[in-house]
């Protein structure tokens, strides 16, 4: 089954998008780790005009974004929305019967939750 990566901004709600990331969870993880190194590119590629890439085989790496959300809370997150060590489980709604993703870190002790708990 697809499932596309990309790097995610908690605080902000801002993702950077990359090309058919499919299991690229790794990847995507690298570049969040490396986030401040990345941001701080932002003074050579706009330095004197000069055509500079940066990029992975899913796309160019947007160093302004990361120098914009440089001291966020960064995470990845799937193309449903799902966050890194987030609950992949589906639980329905009692009242509607729709389904959400489970909210909750991933081995949470049962039941998943949409919502998660006051506090956490």
């Amino acid at each position: 089954m697809s499932c596309d990566w990309n790097v995610y901004c908690v605080t902000c709600d801002s993702e950077h998008r990359f090309s058919d990331a499919n299991h690229q969870e790794d990847l995507m993880r690298t570049l969040v780790r490396h986030a401040k190194a990345i941001g701080a590119l932002k003074e050579l590629m706009s330095d004197g005009g000069w055509s500079i890439e940066f990029g992975t085989y899913y796309g160019p790496i947007d160093v302004v974004w990361f120098a914009e959300h440089s001291g966020h809370a960064l995470t990845i997150r799937d193309e449903y929305g799902r966050k890194d060590n987030q609950c992949r489980d589906l639980v329905r709604c009692a009242s509607c019967s729709s389904a959400h993703n489970c909210v909750l870190e991933a081995g949470h002790e049962p039941p998943c939750s949409p919502v998660r708990p006051v506090g956490s």
